[in-house]
């Protein structure tokens, strides 16, 4: 019987968690989110945005390695475009270029351009 800690044999290192296998998924650091996911969890927070919108045939997003961001585009030129669903809010008049100007608000601080928003669908709500 050996006395020797686990790995010890096999030249493992002792102590940490184990190394990962020879070719196997390398551990990282979650990467900071994008300026598309900043400005889309922005635009999702404004009362009366039910959700993102893709635009025609799904073309207006931000494609970033492995995902993308639907309804936001950046521009080169520091301007933005985003698209929305819209959804009527208690308490808020259904005005949609006030939703605009409350999307637009968010976003501002985000993009140094100008900020271009599209209402692309509405939902209604239920009949009481």
């Amino acid at each position: 019987m050996s006395t020797s800690p686990v790995g010890a044999a096999t030249g493992a290192p002792t102590g940490g968690p184990p190394a990962a296998p020879a070719g196997g998924p390398a551990h990282r650091a979650p990467e900071p989110p994008d300026p598309a996911e900043l400005v889309r969890d922005a635009v999702l927070g404004v009362p009366g945005v039910a959700a993102m919108h893709p635009g025609p045939s799904g073309t207006l997003a931000t494609y970033l390695p492995g995902r993308r961001v639907a309804g936001v585009a950046l521009r080169g030129d520091g301007s933005a475009e985003v698209a929305v669903t819209a959804v009527a809010v208690r308490g808020l008049r259904t005005d949609l270029q006030a939703l605009g100007t409350r999307v637009r608000a968010a976003v501002s601080p985000l993009v140094p351009g100008p900020v271009r928003v599209v209402v692309a669908d509405l939902l209604l709500p239920d009949a009481p």
